[in-house]
């Protein structure tokens, strides 16, 4: 129990130097972690550098350890984590202000489009380095966005080009049919947020802690003083 709460500590400190965060005012943090400390927690427990699941395992019931293995089987690696933090922290629903609203807002759909950049660019990356598979197909057959589909070599002047351009249609659609896998990524990352934002866990992560914290309530009072 001891090093949960040590790891406790930690993820609330990295939270306040998220560097997408650390720019709000303490009352405004404060007023955010108070309801998401435990989807922090959460979130790093599942990717702590060391594995420390088989306390969590011993400490938690089944609920809560149903849901650290959903997140830790994501594999995120440290830019995801970072990204998906920012998204954890930066909820406007618990601002204090409208101004406060409108940046929490702002940053969380920055962090949203950086996350979905990056799966791609994963994913291209794995492709490009010849990772097979279907992302490696996908990105093979996909011509760039925006693109005209090239007509085929039957296709020169006096061809048939309704039936050139009936063969675009059914190459095209096939190669779309493959755009799914390029989204595959991004979709599991924000599942795996909802998941966290579900909060059927928190009784549970409250009640691991309550020999720490002592009576609900307390835990508030606890990550404020961090």
């Amino acid at each position: 129990m001891l090093i949960l709460a040590q790891v406790l500590v930690a993820c609330i400190r990295q939270a306040r130097v998220n560097e997408n965060f650390a720019h709000f005012g303490r009352e405004q943090q404060n007023q955010i972690l108070r309801h998401v400390w435990a989807e922090c927690f959460i979130l790093r427990v599942a990717n702590w550098s060391i594995d420390i699941t088989s306390i969590v395992e011993r400490c938690a019931d089944e609920q809560l350890r149903a849901i650290v293995r959903w997140t830790k089987a994501l594999q995120v690696d440290l830019i995801e984590i970072s990204l998906l933090e920012t998204m954890i922290l930066c909820r406007k629903e618990f601002a204090l202000s409208a101004k406060e609203s409108q940046q929490l807002e702002s940053t969380s759909e920055t962090a949203l489009i950086a996350l979905g950049h990056y799966s791609v660019q994963q994913m291209s990356s794995t492709a490009a380095a010849g990772g097979g598979g279907p992302a490696g197909f996908f990105y093979q057959q996909q011509p760039p966005l925006g693109a005209t589909p090239p007509l085929p070599p039957s296709a020169g002047p006096g061809a048939d080009t309704a039936g050139a351009r009936g063969s675009i249609v059914e190459s095209t659609s096939s190669s779309s049919s493959f755009l799914p896998l390029c989204c595959y990524r991004f979709g599991r990352l924000l599942l795996g947020l909802r998941g966290l934002s579900m909060h059927c866990y928190q009784a549970s992560v409250r009640a691991m802690f309550r020999e720490v914290t002592g009576d609900t309530g307390i835990m508030e009072h606890f990550i404020a003083k961090l």
